[in-house]
């Protein structure tokens, strides 16, 4: 291919070609781009997908069409990629996807592809590609896209790559599409016939209740690893025979003094807002020094549960039954109360329920990175076998690590996913201007902007569940912070190797950084938290 100064070669993301159609007015409901990471048989991508385009790459001559083929009946929609086009084979690769499925993607009313589409109907391939050579509108928008790239922008006879798009006909024929072809751009592929097409039904069926399966299994694995946990600590304490007062002095070391939070708020407050106050100005632990208790030790689990408590309690919803337990001749009777109004069962209940959760979760983690449900089963298996050394929540439930330790294992499968979103994450203009609005300089974000539109919301998104998780992890547990440097430490080390691009980097370290200062609110300036080694090593790789 000759070079050409006009038209300049696109990237290969399907967030930059998401805005790029969207420009020449496909409406972005009818239309999306994903990438697809394996060609087994068994890989799934859970879309509906009716064009595949291909990035090979170039010999450098145009290929001659087999002109032996069957004939094509299909009318197939191609249009010829000239010298002057020679830059456009990704362009010309998307109107051979779009062009043949009119019937399935939306174009916008007098949008400059409706325009193309209604005039090239009734062309040959090479008189389209004329048109195509003198549409202003689509060539601005080509021109806008490209300059939108991370790379440098380049013309076609420099990057060495080819596009060539795949299309599945109405009569059920697969069809290559390419545009530089020295003959027909059509080149018939395969007929699917009715065992393969059912094949790929039956695919289909599976993979949308694939994530529902995924789902099931995981709350079935979760209510058994909390009834399992559950009779482990019945068995150790018989909770169930114990007064009221006995189970709280079962509480003990600092175990009692987080649960005498929860009771504070829960029971002993008027309302729930009075007993919020009453921990945040607290003249009773450290008496007669007021302190904010919240922001010494953590406290928000107590809060949250305590909420929960009343507003449960409030509506009815909680119930009890008491009955009085004979001890023995020489011990008085005493009165002992089952059910979830009473505080300790309500409390103990809902930390088993957190880590029972916490295995389900696992099991999906597992079955994500192996994509195999056999490997969630086998993580699953691996925790059971372990769980004295994984896990002590059974013997003391009201520690810290006990909240947190599920929030870990999901802030590492989000930092996992994000990890594998290495194309979505390579256009760091969004992010940049978010950092650039927090330190107050003049750029600001646009997100309604067409070019950082598409690209915003799914990082957002990304962005969202990262610092979500990071937050609900170091809220409950002081000592959150050294694995969060840990894990800083270890991606740092990649990035430093090479073997982590800076835009997933400097996503993940950019969320942190937010997942810090937001806890750091939430906590009233926790001193602990501000001067740890997570806070040190966040900011030094940042600057």
């Amino acid at each position: 291919m000759s070079s050409s100064s006009s038209w300049h070669a696109l990237e290969s993301d399907p967030d930059l070609w998401q805005v790029y159609v969207e420009k020449l007015g496909v409406n972005v409901n009818s239309l999306d781009f994903i990438e697809i990471y394996s060609l087994d048989e068994d890989y799934s991508s859970n879309e509906a997908i009716f064009s595949y385009i291909f990035l090979y790459p170039d010999s450098g001559s145009s290929p001659i069409s087999n002109v032996s083929q069957p004939s094509i009946d299909d009318k197939l929609w191609t249009i010829k990629q000239i010298d002057e086009l020679d830059s456009c084979c990704c362009l010309i690769a998307l109107l051979h996807a779009i062009g043949n499925n009119l019937d399935k993607v939306v174009l916008e009313h007098n949008s400059p592809l409706a325009k193309f589409f209604e005039k090239t109907k009734t062309m040959t391939a090479d008189e389209r590609a004329i048109v195509l050579l003198n549409d202003t509108k689509i060539h601005q928008a080509h021109e806008e896209t490209a300059e939108q790239g991370q790379t440098e922008m380049v013309d076609s006879g420099r990057v060495g790559y080819h596009y060539i798009a795949y299309i599945l006909s109405n009569s059920n024929k697969l069809y290559e599409l390419n545009g530089s072809t020295k003959g027909p751009q059509a080149k018939f592929i395969g007929e699917l016939n009715n065992e393969s097409f059912f094949s790929r039904m039956t695919q289909e069926l599976f993979s949308l209740g694939y994530p529902l399966i995924l789902l099931i299994i995981a709350l079935v694995i979760s209510y058994l690893h909390f009834s399992y946990i559950y009779e482990l600590f019945e068995n150790d304490k018989r909770f169930s025979h114990l007064s009221t007062l006995e189970r709280e002095l079962s509480f003990r070391t600092e175990m009692g003094l987080y649960y005498s939070y929860f009771k504070q708020i829960a029971i002993d407050s008027t309302s729930f807002i009075q007993g919020f106050l009453s921990i945040i100005s607290d003249n009773r632990t450290e008496a007669p020094t007021t302190i904010n208790v919240l922001e010494r030790f953590n406290l928000y689990p107590e809060v949250l549960i305590s909420l929960i408590y009343r507003l449960m309690n409030s509506q009815g919803m909680l119930t009890e039954v008491c009955y009085q337990i004979d001890r023995g001749e020489t011990m008085t009777p005493v009165l002992s109360c089952e059910g979830h109004k009473e505080p300790t069962y309500f409390y103990v209940t809902s930390v088993f329920i957190l880590n029972g959760l916490l295995l389900g979760i696992l099991f999906l983690f597992g079955t994500y990175l192996s994509k195999s449900i056999l490997g969630g089963i086998i993580t699953t298996f691996a925790y059971v076998f372990n769980h004295g050394e994984a896990t002590r929540v059974m013997w003391t439930p009201p520690l810290r690590e006990s909240f947190s330790f599920p929030f870990h294992v999901l802030q590492l499968f989000v930092v996992t996913y994000v990890l594998q979103q290495q194309q979505t994450l390579t256009n760091t203009n969004a992010i940049k201007s978010f950092i650039g609005y927090i330190k107050k300089h003049d750029q600001s974000i646009d997100i309604d902007s067409p070019q950082n539109l598409i690209s915003y919301r799914h990082k957002i998104k990304l962005l969202l569940l990262l610092i979500g998780s990071t937050i609900l992890y170091m809220l409950p547990w002081q000592f959150a912070q050294f694995t969060l440097a840990t894990q800083l430490l270890s991606l740092g080390l990649l990035y430093i190797l090479n073997l982590l691009p800076f835009e997933q980097f400097f996503f993940i370290l950019c969320a942190q950084i937010l997942s810090l200062i937001i806890s750091a609110v939430l906590m009233f300036g926790n001193r602990m938290l501000l001067t740890s080694l997570f806070s040190i090593t966040l900011f030094s790789f940042y600057l």
